[in-house]
């Protein structure tokens, strides 16, 4: 009788000992397994660069990758693989022009089409393209924007033939030419004026020794055209180069003039 009593009171002991074991467990794993849950968010594929490419080069299908992205972080900007899988083949060769660091998500509010950023693409066959100083002044108030038509003016002092400056005259050098860029923007902003230092004009290779020359012993300054003149290809007369020469006879002295 004991030893029944003895046995029943050493399974009853077991049995709970493996009930409190089990949900001691249980309350343990529990909490793992949600934390887990809350640490694994999900994601999305987002293509991103690979390593940086600052801004004016070329996007290059190894400067870029797709990468694991918390949903909920997730920007409308940015490239998904679920969406575009063939988005590397498609922006490769694209013009960077705000730049990315590596690990940041390729937007293409920073791309632009090749043939359409660089300056050599928008030059006229045989033309060249001239910068120019300018200022407020000089062009029109600085209401002179990209793809306008403009007169070039020189202004310069001329001498009495003795080396003495004795007033300045302006003329027209060249007209009709059309303005490529203000400073480094080729594209008319949407205040409706460009202030810059430099403008960029398509000339021609005669145009443009004429231009060199004209700053380097002037002021250069851009006349406006209006838009019912852009069609309108003005001659301009060329100065004859005039140069005068002092004759001696006996006790007179007479000035003349060779063209």
């Amino acid at each position: 009788m004991i030893v029944r009593l003895f046995l029943f009171l050493l399974a009853f002991g077991s049995a709970g000992g493996a009930a409190w074991l089990t949900l001691n467990i249980k309350s343990q794993s529990e909490p793992t397994v949600q934390a887990a849950a809350m640490q694994a968010p999900q994601t999305k594929l987002v293509l991103v660069a690979l390593a940086d490419v600052p801004g004016g080069d070329m996007l290059a299908p190894t400067k870029m990758t797709w990468r694991p992205w918390p949903v909920d972080t997730l920007n409308e900007a940015y490239i998904r693989r679920d969406m575009r899988p063939d988005a590397i083949d498609e922006l490769s060769g694209s013009f960077v022009t705000g730049g990315f660091v590596a690990g940041e998500p390729i937007r293409e509010a920073r791309l632009k089409e090749t043939n359409v950023n660089l300056m050599s693409n928008n030059i006229s066959s045989g033309k060249r393209a001239v910068a120019v100083r300018i200022s407020a002044e000089n062009t029109a108030g600085g209401f002179i924007l990209p793809g306008d038509r403009v007169d070039v003016v020189h202004t310069a002092a001329e001498g009495d033939g003795r080396g003495k400056a004795v007033e300045k005259k302006s003329r027209i050098i060249i007209a009709n030419v059309r303005v490529m860029a203000i400073d480094q923007t080729a594209v008319q902003s949407p205040e409706g004026s460009a202030v810059g230092k430099t403008a960029t004009l398509e000339l021609t290779p005669q145009e443009t020794e004429k231009v060199m020359a004209a700053e380097a012993s002037g002021l250069l300054s851009l006349a406006l055209r209006s838009v019912n003149d852009h069609e309108v290809h003005d001659q301009v007369e060329e100065e004859e180069e005039i140069r005068t020469v002092r004759v001696h006879r006996a006790t007179e002295t007479t000035t003349v003039t060779l063209r």
